[in-house]
């Protein structure tokens, strides 16, 4: 009696299946993880006019702490003249964009305008948190 020969499988893995369920994890995470961008701990004051403008070159923040940061580097408010001018020095007529918390002390906020002033800036613009 003749057997029916017996096929045998290929011991080759169809990875089809694992690339499926490596997609469906990156959508997952992708989705589920929260996107945020570094920045500083701050309540800005609102309004219910004007533009709220990210695109302008030079930004002075200052944060709850009263601390304050050109460009993103952290200065005292004694050196915040010479660095605002000599960044006006390499970029004139650059906006200059005045991202301050609503908590920080109006005598503050005056002596950084004054900086600004200083330093020969002509456009400055505040930033606020739309109504």
């Amino acid at each position: 009696m003749k057997f029916p020969p017996i096929s045998r499988k290929s011991n080759v893995m169809d990875i089809a299946p694992m690339v499926d369920l490596v997609f469906l994890l990156l959508v997952f995470f992708m989705v589920g993880s929260k996107f945020a961008t570094p920045a500083l701990e701050m309540e800005l004051p609102s309004a219910s006019s004007g533009n709220n403008s990210e695109s302008e070159n030079i930004v002075i923040s200052v944060d709850r702490k009263e601390k304050i940061y050109l460009a993103g580097m952290e200065v005292d408010q004694s050196s915040l003249t010479d660095s605002l001018s000599e960044m006006m020095r390499e970029r004139p007529g650059t906006q200059v964009l005045l991202r301050a918390d609503g908590k920080i002390t109006y005598s503050l906020f005056v002596q950084i305008m004054d900086h600004t002033r200083k330093a020969g800036v002509q456009n400055l613009r505040l930033e606020y948190e739309p109504q």
